[in-house]
């Protein structure tokens, strides 16, 4: 019983990890809402700094990963403001998902969908 209730408990925590990650990601996209994004970092940072008990190793170091390269993708996007003097626009920020954990960043996507004779 005690073994069926600690994988009941394991499965429960990916599955919270899963959904919580995949809404975090896609809100580290919103542009406009900036409260959101702020709060979908914190919710990535919880992850990596202090992930749940019956976390599998896995998550944990993807955890750790994307916060990583959030956190690097926000001091880009501050030195490219700054170097401008001004809001940097979306174009220019990385789109991140759990299924592309190495994103191409939205302007390189842009180049690749508007190819010259196609």
């Amino acid at each position: 019983m005690a073994k069926t209730n600690r994988t009941r408990a394991r499965e429960a925590v990916r599955n919270d990890f899963r959904e919580f990650m995949q809404w975090a990601l896609e809100n580290l996209n919103q542009n406009d809402d900036i409260v959101s994004r702020l709060f979908a970092f914190e919710v990535v940072k919880q992850f990596a700094e202090t992930p749940p008990k019956f976390l599998d190793q896995k998550n944990k170091e993807l955890a750790a990963e994307v916060h990583s390269r959030v956190l690097a993708e926000l001091a880009k996007e501050q030195q490219e403001r700054n170097r401008k003097g001004g809001r940097s626009s979306r174009k220019g920020r990385t789109r991140w998902t759990l299924k592309n954990p190495n994103p191409t960043s939205t302007i390189d996507r842009h180049r690749l969908r508007s190819r010259p004779g196609k």
